[in-house]
């Protein structure tokens, strides 16, 4: 119910799970109980302490620091990628943002969670500079390291997880 909720909303995949893990430390400061995830949004909405306004304030407020889609898109087309490039990347994030609101596929979440450490510190260190194949090899090695290599993994993903994380620091 929860992602159902964010589904008409038209925000990044990274922005819902930022809200509802807010969501769930509001109910593990204000209740006794001992919430673990994956929690369904009807069970934290029945936890003391959280009203559904507050959850739809939270959403909207959230929604507007951080974009949505289309700014995502267009700031992709400022990035000098080919039509097929965007295409290609559009369509991953559409996947990536599927898999990652499924709670479900830790394994997954892992992965990008990992990913995107690499990305940052990637980032921090080469500034504008991009070079898809030195990145590619870093995150490679790091999943390697952390015995999370995964054969459904591409280049796509890094590619999508790379532009977030740049778009991100540009809002």
């Amino acid at each position: 119910m929860f992602f159902d909720q964010l589904a008409n909303k038209n925000i990044p995949t990274d922005t819902a799970h930022l809200i509802f893990q807010q969501l769930v430390n509001d109910v593990r400061k204000k209740s006794t109980e001992q919430i673990k995830t994956p929690i369904s949004f009807k069970s934290l909405v029945d936890k003391k302490g959280i009203e559904i306004s507050k959850i739809n304030d939270k959403i909207n407020s959230t929604i507007s620091k951080k974009g949505n889609y289309t700014d995502f898109y267009e700031y992709l087309s400022t990035q000098g990628l080919t039509d097929k490039e965007l295409h290609c990347i559009e369509s991953a994030k559409t996947l990536h943002d599927s898999r990652w609101l499924n709670v479900n596929d830790f394994k997954y979440q892992e992965i990008v969670i990992t990913l995107r450490k690499v990305i940052s510190t990637y980032i921090e260190c080469m500034g504008d500079f991009y070079d898809a194949s030195v990145l590619e090899k870093e995150c490679m090695h790091e999943l390697l390291k952390q015995g999370l290599s995964s054969q459904s993994l591409d280049r796509t993903l890094i590619e999508v997880l790379y532009y977030e994380q740049r778009f991100s620091k540009e809002i």
